[in-house]
């Protein structure tokens, strides 16, 4: 497996502190008073307090669009993890059904539940690590839906997501490089 994964949560990340430095920058503006700096903003008529709540509000929803935008990239990370893996199909007999079933395989593996994908890696994955990344599936599902009659799962900021998902990541890796570990009851 290739590192670009890693180069793309770090990329990723890389643009999430930029944006923290922007939102510091905004309040040192207001700090030192130099109101003309916001010329041309939507800050523009905003006193100190109304600016402040804005920014608390942007800097939230910044927060859950760079989580989203991690776990996006991990979902099709481990989708093409999965693809690949299923590669093996192919080499099946009879070939035509074998060709056929790759292709069903590979045509499906995105509408699988996420949930159940995870699952396939309780084996061989450090189970803490899995139950986390579940945590912030629940989390990300709660940010893209929104729904009010469902119970704010626990929340997550970029950081944490970061981490744990690159542990994921990089547990995988080694996985994949080493072949399937044997199932190590430590890990339970």
């Amino acid at each position: 497996m290739s590192s670009d994964i890693i180069i793309d949560f770090d990329n990723i990340l890389e643009l999430y502190e930029y944006n923290k430095d922007c939102y510091k920058i905004i309040r040192n503006i207001q700090e030192i008073n130099e109101h003309k700096l916001f010329d041309n903003t939507k800050f523009i008529d905003s006193d100190k307090v109304e600016i402040e709540i804005l920014l608390e509000k942007t800097q939230k929803e910044a927060d859950d669009y760079y989580m989203l935008y991690l776990w996006v990239t991990f979902e099709r990370f481990i989708i093409n993890f999965l693809s690949i893996k299923g590669e093996k199909l192919i080499d099946d007999k009879p070939e035509l059904f074998a060709d056929n079933f790759y292709c069903k395989f590979k045509e499906n593996i995105e509408r699988w539940r996420f949930d159940d994908v995870l699952d396939l890696f309780d084996e061989v994955l450090d189970k803490s690590l899995i139950d986390n990344v579940k945590k912030i599936k629940r989390y990300r599902d709660w940010i893209g839906h929104r729904n009010k009659k469902k119970k704010k799962p626990i929340a997550f900021n970029p950081y944490e997501v970061y981490n744990i998902l690159i542990a994921m990541v990089k547990e995988i890796q080694q996985e994949a490089m080493l072949g399937v570990a044997p199932p190590n009851p430590a890990r339970h």
